[in-house]
């Protein structure tokens, strides 16, 4: 199943999710009015009937209806207060934890490596690079992966897991979270933890209703009242909670699955992700959390997060024995006893593990990538151990004070700045006068001080350190940002024509900043049909063949093939235009956006059609993919398209 698939199964799991909730409601309601009728009965006992008792039995429409509705605005005030409280997106739920941003530029060692494996994973991988939340009060190992998009995600992990783990085995659980944001399950989690919060609300007012009951001893009568509607609230939303555990844990299990089976297939080192989990349940904790708020979040995490008498039932992760037996055949089933205490050393120590002889390919034989059948889009929202392995070369070439610069607030903007100079001394001369009248001076000064080697390193580092700069300069105070991206208007419009890589560039980056930033880019609106999106395709399909063509003829034939790809017109018939401007691209871009999976291949893959219209893929071309398919959210692996002829490294 490719990732356009995993999307679309994602979303039909969150309308069975839906229809299995309202299901709920229905029982819920129907037991709330059947406790009314109890109450309205033993009420009649104690006091004369009144109008509102007039009718016997127990079926009155009126009071069905009423009951309903009030059921109806007490979940969805709960369902609203936990949509409020998690509108930050994935910043809100480790916040919500109690987990506290690792900055880019740390130094302490554990720190460093936990970021170091998150960036490499995220090059390799094609998705934007998430914040990383450290839980420093929670001893166990455990990580989770949170957020409504992958631009908002963010990658938490537990103090125990930084200590405790080797680097293999933090890159097998990172590689677990990885997946749930490729396969879509972030989104399907955060409504898991607005609609069981909904259920919980009517649980909290039977508890208030008690609490106030007790209170009321001037009033016998009312208190008895009140304690009788109070104890069935409480009951039947405690029923209610429990039938949504169990759709939370049956939803969940799967996604389980499917994340231990990615992982490994992305790292190729079971042994990685196998180790982590026999650390887990060789730890007295074991992965448990001692924030209250993970009760409601226990399915975001690697591991099982709480323990209770109905664990199995509750459940929303495999038995670690049985995970770990689907990683190594031959495992016991027995786990090492751990002490805390050791966890560094434990860390530091050579793995004791299979060999990975088998597992990792020998680094002195060069990997030869061969041509494939299959489109590019079939490699969104994969990873192998070669984009691994390739995204962590890069990372280690990579000049260190550039590499130093970009985990700056400052200097990633100057990176970003840098990228965009020209190659030609007198539009660099403009673009450096625009610089030095609207920059902030500290960028400024970065910029003047890195500038020559941003645009004399190899050209294959431009998206790369782009994708490493981008989280360090969402920390940039808000107020310098519109400030921040007019400057790379200008120095993109300041020559009068668009290039292909400065295209990529302006929307990688606004597409990343511009929700930090609460830059509206338009509110939600159904997806557009094929028709709406015709003219947005022929105009991003047509800057392609241009942006990467010596001649209006060369443009042609790389726009046919392309067109061909998208759509069953025929491509003769269309003519090849030429965008007029930045904002006309961008509105292009916009539609795309909020397009169906299956148009987003059909886009993608039409890209790869009209850059390889000649059979070859330069650099240039494969950045412009990369960036292509990061703007629509579809994710490629570094390697991705990427033809070398034997005998030629990646």
């Amino acid at each position: 199943m490719n990732f356009f698939e995993q999307q679309d199964r994602a979303r039909r799991q969150t309308a069975l999710l839906v229809v299995l909730f309202v299901l709920t409601l229905i029982l819920i309601a129907v037991a709330v009015y059947l406790a009314v009728m109890l109450t309205r009965f033993s009420l009649s006992k104690m006091i004369p009937l009144c109008a509102f008792q007039t009718r016997s039995g127990l079926w009155v429409p009126e009071i069905f209806w009423t009951t309903c509705a009030a059921v109806a605005m007490i979940v969805a005030g709960g369902v609203i207060q936990k949509i409020q409280e998690l509108q930050g997106g994935g910043p809100s739920v480790a916040k919500m934890l109690g987990g506290r941003c690792l900055l880019p530029e740390t130094v302490e060692p554990r720190e460093r490596m936990t970021l170091n494996v998150v960036e490499e994973m995220a090059i390799a991988s094609g998705v934007p690079i998430p914040q990383v939340y450290l839980l420093d009060d929670e001893p166990g190992i455990n990580a989770f992966a949170a957020g409504y998009t992958p631009l908002d995600a963010v990658i938490g992990i537990t103090s125990g897991a930084v200590q405790g783990l080797s680097r293999d085995e933090m890159q097998g659980v990172i590689a677990h979270e990885f997946s749930h944001i490729f396969n879509g399950d972030m989104a399907l989690n955060f409504r898991l933890i607005t609609l069981l919060h909904g259920i919980l609300a009517l649980h909290v007012l039977g508890s208030i209703m008690l609490d106030g009951s007790r209170q009321t001893r001037a009033m016998r009568k009312n208190g008895t009242i009140g304690s009788v509607l109070g104890l069935s609230f409480w009951f039947i939303g405690l029923i209610g909670v429990f039938f949504g555990r169990i759709i939370q844990a049956a939803v969940s299990r799967q996604r389980e699955y499917l994340a231990d089976a990615s992982a490994v297939q992305f790292t190729r080192n079971p042994q990685g992700l196998a180790g982590a989990l026999k650390k887990i349940g060789g730890l007295a904790g074991r992965g448990t959390l001692k924030s209250p708020a993970a009760e409601s979040a226990r399915h975001l995490f690697f591991a099982e997060s709480g323990r209770s008498f109905f664990l199995a039932i509750f459940a929303t992760h495999p038995p670690l024995k049985q995970r770990v037996k689907l990683l190594e055949p031959d495992f016991d089933g027995n786990f090492p006893r751990i002490d805390p205490a050791a966890f560094s050393r434990l860390a530091d120590a050579p793995q004791d593990l299979v060999s990975r002889a088998e597992a990792v390919p020998d680094p002195a034989k060069p990997t030869v990538l061969q041509k494939v059948s299959e489109n590019i889009s079939s490699s969104a929202g994969t990873l192998t151990d070669l984009d691994l392995q390739a995204a962590g070369d890069l990372m280690k070439s990579l000049p260190p004070y550039l590499a130093e610069m970009a985990h700056d607030p400052a200097g990633s903007r100057a990176i970003i700045l840098a990228l965009l100079l020209g190659d030609q001394e007198r539009v660099r001369k403009v673009q450096m006068k625009i610089l030095a009248e609207s920059s902030n001076r500290v960028v400024y000064r970065h910029l003047t001080q890195i500038e020559d080697k941003v645009r004399h390193s190899p050209r294959k580092y431009r998206i790369p350190l782009l994708e490493l700069a981008l989280p360090s300069a969402s920390l940039m105070p808000l107020n310098q940002y519109a400030e921040f991206r007019k400057t790379i208007d200008d120095l993109i419009d300041c020559d009068l024509k668009i290039e292909l890589f400065e295209m990529i560039l302006r929307q990688m980056t606004f597409h990343y900043l511009d929700p930090k930033f609460r830059i509206k880019t338009g509110g939600k609106t159904p997806r557009p049909s094929y028709a709406e999106l015709r003219e947005d395709a022929h105009l991003l399909l047509g800057a392609i063949a241009w942006a990467g063509a010596d001649n209006e003829n060369e443009a042609l034939q790389a726009f046919r093939r392309g067109w061909k790809e998208f759509s069953a017109e025929e491509s003769a018939s269309v003519e090849l235009r030429h965008p007029d401007g930045l904002r006309e691209i961008e509105k292009a871009w916009a539609g795309f956006r909020r397009a169906s999976p299956e148009m987003k291949r059909r886009l993608l893959d039409a890209a790869e059609a009209a850059a390889r219209h000649d059979s070859r893929l330069t650099l240039d071309e494969a950045e412009m993919l990369r960036g292509f398919s990061a703007v629509l959210d579809c994710p490629l692996p570094l390697n991705a398209g990427r033809i070398h002829e034997p005998g030629q490294t990646p």
